[in-house]
Order: C-alpha cells, then sequence, then structure tokens
C-alpha cells in the first residue's frame, strides 16, 4: 500500500456538482447534434456507397474538384485531400451505384490537365453496410456492459456505476464533437470510440484503486497516515480528494504522452489516420476529465450514510 502524500491539494469535490452540470449541458447539446444530423453523420461504412482515391497529375484544389464535379452534375460529394502534396484526394458517394458513379466521373475529369489516375474503387452495398452499424454499436453496448460486471464485482456496484456513467459520458461527447466538427462515424471511427472506452476506463479504475486502497487502510487502523495526513477522522469526501491528488500526476503524465502521439498522428498522418487520431485526440482530454470530475465524485453521490 502507498503512504505517500500528494504534493497537491485541490478539493475537486466542491465544485462537483458543477462539473455535473457542464457535462448534463455537453450531453443535451450532443444529443441535439445526433439527432439534428440524421444519416449524415454516418459515413459509407454505415450507409453505403461509393469510395475512390483519385491521384492528379497536376496540383489541384479540392474546391476546383468540387466545381468540376457540380458542373458534370454530379452532386452530394465529399472531397478530402488524402495527403498533402501529394495531389491524392478521396471522394465519396453516399449510398451511389459504384458503376455509374466511377464512370461519371472519370467523363468529369478528362478535361482535367495533366490526367488522373484512379487508386482506389471501394463500394459497400446497403444492406452490408447496415450490418456493419448494427454489429459496431452491439460491440460498444457489450463492451459498456461488460466493463459494468467486472468494475462491480472488481470494486462495489457505486464504483461500477461511476465508471460506466464516465465511459458513456466520454464516447457520447468525443462522438458528438467529431460529428460537429465535420467526422464521419464509420468503421474507423467506431473503432477509435472504443479505444477511448478502453483508454478511459484504465485511467478511472487507477483512481478507484486508489480510493478503496486509502478506504481499507483507514478501516484497518485507528493510526492509519497517508504521509503526515490521519485517515481516521476523514470523510468519505476528503478520502476520494486525496486519492484524486495522489493520482494525479500519473493521470496528467498518461494523458500527456497519449495526447501528444495522438497528436502528432493527426498533423502528420492523412486520410483516415487523421480522422482517427482526432477522435482519440478529443476522447483522451474528455477521458482526463471525467476520470477527475466526474467518475469520483459519482461515487460520492451514490454513496448513502456518508460523513461529508
Amino acid at each position: 500500500m502507498s503512504t505517500t502524500e500528494p504534493s497537491t491539494n485541490y478539493n475537486f469535490m466542491k465544485g462537483r456538482y458543477f462539473w455535473f452540470a457542464v457535462s448534463f449541458l455537453l450531453i443535451v447539446w450532443g444529443a441535439f447534434i445526433w439527432t439534428s444530423t440524421g444519416n449524415n453523420k454516418y459515413g459509407i461504412d454505415f450507409l453505403g456507397g461509393t469510395d475512390l482515391v483519385v491521384k492528379f497529375n497536376e496540383q489541384i484544389a479540392p474546391v476546383e474538384i468540387r466545381k468540376i464535379l457540380d458542373n458534370a452534375g454530379i452532386s452530394g460529394a465529399i472531397v478530402q485531400a488524402f495527403e498533402e502534396d501529394t495531389n491524392e484526394f478521396s471522394i465519396r458517394f453516399k449510398g451511389t451505384d459504384n458503376g455509374n458513379v466511377t464512370k461519371d466521373i472519370q467523363k468529369a475529369f478528362e478535361g482535367v490537365g495533366g490526367g488522373f489516375t484512379v487508386l482506389k474503387n471501394d463500394f459497400v452495398g446497403p444492406v452490408i453496410g447496415e450490418k456493419i452499424k448494427v454489429d459496431g454499436f452491439k460491440a460498444v453496448a457489450i463492451s459498456i456492459i461488460g466493463l459494468l460486471i467486472y468494475i462491480a464485482w472488481r470494486f462495489e456496484w457505486t464504483y461500477g456505476m461511476g465508471a460506466i456513467i464516465a465511459v458513456f459520458h466520454d464516447v457520447f461527447i468525443s462522438a458528438s464533437i467529431f460529428i460537429y466538427t465535420g467526422g464521419e462515424i464509420g468503421a474507423g471511427a467506431l473503432a477509435a470510440l472504443l479505444t477511448i472506452l478502453g483508454y478511459s476506463v484504465n485511467d478511472t479504475i487507477v483512481t478507484f484503486d486508489r480510493i478503496r486502497e486509502n478506504l481499507t487502510l483507514k478501516d484497518q487502523s485507528k493510526s492509519a497516515k497517508v504521509g503526515s495526513l490521519s485517515l481516521k477522522d476523514m470523510s468519505l469526501t476528503e478520502i476520494i480528494n486525496l486519492s484524486i491528488n495522489q493520482t494525479l500526476s500519473r493521470t496528467i503524465l498518461t494523458a500527456g504522452t497519449t495526447l501528444f502521439s495522438c497528436s502528432a498522428l493527426y498533423v502528420l498522418g492523412g486520410g483516415a489516420i487523421k480522422e482517427l487520431s482526432a477522435i482519440l485526440v478529443i476522447g483522451i482530454i474528455v477521458g482526463t476529465y471525467s476520470s477527475i470530475f466526474i467518475a469520483s465524485p459519482l461515487i460520492l453521490s451514490f454513496t448513502k450514510n456518508k460523513k461529508n
């Protein structure tokens, strides 16, 4: 058991209702984003459609590609630079027939100087897309239920509920921010969200373990101390505050190094890597916030007959 006195003494529990309100508003905002965007929030993986990667022999801007397609009567295209300085672009159409779209694009680009090459031409049917979507969301739901059962067994039900609410909070808000910034939820995005789920619950369990450790230490000995701090007369509120402060440096260092790596992938990566790393960056920030301000304070809210 660790008896190291923390170098910080922040009162995280004091403002817990404020942070609960902030998170509640974020969830309400996220629900609005999910309902207002309709099927537009889903990518080709879930809705079906065509995904082309086209390389032009001469430099061209995405806005010019959209203009060429619009002039050719091809609407609804999502054009993104695949990699910088390579003249490679991802051109996506949701819910369209692969053969017709490919022929129409090739015809539209015939007049573009320097020529072009289709590097990738993928098509996902709507039936397959719907199955991928259903299976993907099932995977998220099963993961959350499994975590609830494990944490409730490993700790107590109050810890399990706190962790699951925090995990749902992290995944939902991260996905909502990603959608709001123009991202699409597809198979890759869902994999990133599952990664966030694992990262967030790991960070939360470290703090939970320290809370349980300090409570056990307090119950086992009337003279139990953490550094110069006596645990005997500490309330649950003070124990949770102490535990968060004890693990705070670990939380910040872990989040900082992971955030740095994901940010590098976002800046230097292209295509799917850029989208995946964008979700991870958002998720790390939201997950770190919830581990400190949401998950542990929820234990206090769920525990009855506590001395505050």
